[in-house]
């Protein structure tokens, strides 16, 4: 009787050491992703005319990597653009509500679509866009504000991804423009009371009015706007419209042009170009 409980206990033990190798072997099957779902809401963080614009798209599930895309027929509004993955970056330059569609696709090439709304209006205080590509443009307005008065305003790089994919820096000047083109002088009809730069400019020399270059502590992407500097104007008297010209920093030996330097320090000229402001 002894040697037949033994021989039991024995099957008992084997049984169960079979039974937890086949459930430590066992390979369990691979879930099936979650369905692809666009999670940017709706309605997008409103837009400024002339103004710098980026917009980062969101997803959930699916399989990653994701491709962005219009959706046959859709237009964004002008100045803008989306990137492959997912970011809408430019400078709009008009004002009203813009609607268009939006399609993910993942890697299995499932897709969503989702209609957006974007709308666009005039800043209540200047921005200024500076531009080294063929779109620049000079965006102005009715003043419609009591002198003296003082208004704050930023400046930035916005990249042409054809030309370029970063930036180390850039030299330029502004001048101050009347309806008619002509330049404002400093000291008689405004004046720059202060200037200020973003902690990724790690060398500024010069200044606005005669001529700034800055370098940055690392490789700015084109894809999100480059900021340079704010600073405040204080205008003595009204202007029906008003702009600002970029210029060449006459304070760099040998500049001819206003510049900017890339990722691997090469240098692109900006002939002609003009910054955009409105107010």
């Amino acid at each position: 009787m002894k040697k037949v409980f033994l021989v039991l206990l024995a099957l008992s033990l084997s049984f169960m050491f079979i039974s937890c190798s086949e459930d430590e072997n066992t390979v369990a099957p691979t879930p099936e992703p979650d369905a692809l779902e666009i999670t940017t809401g709706a309605s997008l963080t409103t837009g400024y005319t002339c103004s710098p614009y980026r917009m980062e798209m969101e997803v959930t599930g699916g399989t990653a990597p994701y491709t962005w895309a219009l959706a046959a027929g859709s237009t964004l509004p002008t100045g803008m653009e989306l990137s492959i993955d997912g970011i809408i970056t430019g400078m709009m330059e008009s004002i009203g509500n813009h609607n268009f569609s939006i399609v993910c696709t993942d890697d299995k090439s499932v897709t969503d679509e989702v209609a957006f709304s974007l709308g666009v209006e005039v800043p209540a205080n200047p921005s200024i866009a500076i531009f080294f590509d063929e779109g620049a443009s000079v965006c102005s307005g009715d003043m419609g504000i009591t002198y003296p008065a003082v208004l704050e305003c930023y400046a930035y790089i916005m990249l042409d991804g054809n030309i370029a994919t970063h930036a180390r820096g850039a030299s330029f000047k502004l001048n101050l423009l009347d309806s008619e083109g002509n330049r404002l002088d400093e000291g008689d009809d405004f004046i720059y009371t202060t200037i200020t730069y973003p902690v990724h400019v790690s060398v500024p020399l010069g200044s606005l009015n005669s001529g700034l270059a800055v370098g940055f502590d690392r490789a700015m992407p084109y894809k999100a706007p480059i900021g340079i500097c704010s600073f405040s104007l204080m205008l003595f008297e009204s202007f029906d419209k008003m702009s600002f010209e970029i210029v060449r920093n006459e304070l760099e030996p040998g500049a001819t042009t206003p510049v900017f330097l890339d990722g691997d320090y090469e240098t692109h000229n900006a002939i002609g170009r003009r910054a955009a402001i409105n107010y």
